[in-house]
């Protein structure tokens, strides 16, 4: 099968059992711009509840970026936050956030290396919670597939990421949310994940799909198109699996079982498809008539 025709400077593609589809200098330590946020996230959820009131600092007001705009002294909560964080991708909400679990943006970012570490990815090193450029903050394809999988394990983030608009209350009224993430409602299947853009990045997006009982996750950093590349990627994922073979010709399947003895029951032919090999039920349909022999 071609490889996919993609113009990313590092990419991965993963399905659901961890195997690497197809790879692009995975492992390269490159900026990763907001696709910082899925951490961010991870960390905020392990240590806060969505309904806790967030007070808006005037240093977190000052980050700026995201389209939220937030002011010194407004409340959101922290389930707010974290959809404007995920969505329009809100750097003021990320610092805010940051503040109200850890006190200061610098000991959050400390609990973000530390939760990396205890993810197992080797090529990321954060120096803020938003994913603007700064010296000692990057990540590899690799580990952004690897993050993204941690993510989609928590049901509330996977909600989250999966939504292409929604509206949080506000200190004036609701407040309208955009997702970033065009392949959500442009791609059939799309589940998520992150966006991220910045001067060093490049167009960067982790995009997540499900089919078929099947998942695939795709990397895209530093493109012409990041949803154009992970698009690709995913559309060579599902060719891959659907050529997956299910069950081998020869393979046996069952067993006839006689008062005097038995007969294994073998595949006639291959069986190919994008399920699950281990998720796929075979039932035996034998007919009353069938005597011996065989």
């Amino acid at each position: 099968m071609p490889a996919p025709q993609v113009t990313c400077a590092a990419c991965i593609l993963v399905d659901d059992t961890g195997r690497v589809l197809f790879a692009h200098d995975a492992d390269v330590e490159r900026p990763n711009a907001s696709t910082t946020k899925m951490v961010t996230a991870l960390v905020v959820m392990r240590e806060s509840d969505a309904e806790e009131p967030v007070m808006v600092s005037s240093n977190a007001a000052a980050t700026g970026g995201g389209g939220l705009d937030l002011q010194p002294g407004e409340r959101y909560t922290v389930g707010g936050l974290l959809y404007a964080l995920l969505l329009s991708s809100s750097n003021d909400s990320a610092v805010a956030l940051a503040e109200h679990v850890a006190g200061s943006e610098a000991a959050f970012v400390e609990r973000m290396n530390a939760l990396t570490r205890r993810l197992g990815v080797r090529h990321t090193h954060f120096a803020n919670a938003h994913g603007l450029d700064a010296p000692g903050h990057y990540s590899s394809a690799r580990d952004l597939a690897r993050i993204a999988t941690a993510l989609l394990r928590r049901p509330v983030l996977a909600e989250i990421v999966a939504t292409s608009r929604t509206t949080i209350p506000g200190p004036g009224g609701s407040v309208p949310l955009e997702n970033r993430n065009v392949l959500l409602e442009g791609y059939p299947g799309a589940i998520g994940v992150k966006t991220g853009y910045t001067a060093g990045a490049g167009d960067t997006l982790v995009a997540a799909a499900r089919r078929h009982h099947r998942r695939l996750i795709a990397v895209a950093m530093g493109s012409a198109s990041a949803a154009s590349d992970a698009a690709a990627l995913l559309d060579y994922g599902w060719a891959r699996l659907a050529r997956g073979i299910l069950v081998a010709e020869g393979d046996a399947v069952g067993e006839l079982v006689f008062a005097d003895g038995s007969t294994p029951v073998v595949a006639e032919g291959t069986v190919r498809g994008a399920e699950h090999p281990e998720r796929v039920a075979i039932t035996l349909d034998a007919d009353d008539a069938v005597a011996l022999p065989v």
